[in-house]
């Protein structure tokens, strides 16, 4: 497992799709739902390949509650089918986004968000998977979890960002949740879960297939 640092062209505006409350769509049959356009995309720079016309970044944003496990696959799942890979290549790495988001939901702070940041290119699909944490820390991944994420995807890493860049309150620490009294600083930081897979070349199976 590595550690990894910010995701290039984190300074870039990114639109969020945020899964807050009860959205009215949130149990409507696929027919009655807003199409998948609601996430999102932003383009970042990157040399054109054959799967994407450069690179794509998607954010989706939703509480960090065990309910939203299951919205969060589905549309993981329906942006890694989209992007090309395979069935069986989805299903693991669906897997391995529950499994984060289960440790990171288990280390949120209370009203937090939990984070998937998604890039594309024609080598690899890179997840980032985050939340603010009371104590960042003292997350981590367990040993468990460590060897399930490894064995469902090529890479695994984890990240973590200070209290100023993890709330946005930089500006005004003193009215923050979570402030520290005595000292009018914010404990609390992002901790995070980085999860890479890589395509797969076309073999020449697949070229009968087709």
């Amino acid at each position: 497992m590595t550690r990894v640092g910010p995701r290039a062209g984190d300074g870039e505006e990114v639109r969020r799709l945020s899964l807050g409350g009860n959205p009215k769509w949130m149990g409507l049959p696929s027919s009655q739902r807003p199409p998948l356009t609601m996430v999102h995309p932003e383009r970042l720079p990157g040399a054109p390949g054959p799967y994407t016309a450069g690179r794509r970044r998607v954010v989706v944003e939703v509480p960090a509650r065990e309910a939203m496990l299951a919205p969060l696959r589905n549309i993981l799942g329906a942006i890694a089918t989209f992007e090309g890979l395979d069935s069986d290549v989805v299903a693991d790495l669906c897997l391995a986004v529950d499994e984060a988001c289960a440790v990171l939901i288990n280390a949120a702070a209370p009203d937090s968000l939990v984070s998937l940041d998604i890039v594309a290119d024609a080598q690899m699909l890179v997840v980032d998977a985050s939340t603010t944490c009371s104590r960042p820390e003292d997350a981590g991944l367990g040993r468990f979890s460590e060897r399930v994420l490894s064995a469902l995807t090529d890479e695994v890493g984890t990240f973590a960002a200070a209290a100023d860049t993890a709330n946005g309150t930089e500006d005004d620490p003193g009215n923050s949740p979570g402030n520290d009294p005595e000292n009018g600083t914010d404990p609390r930081g992002v901790f995070g879960i980085s999860l890479t897979t890589r395509r797969r070349p076309p073999t020449a199976s697949d070229a009968v297939s087709d």
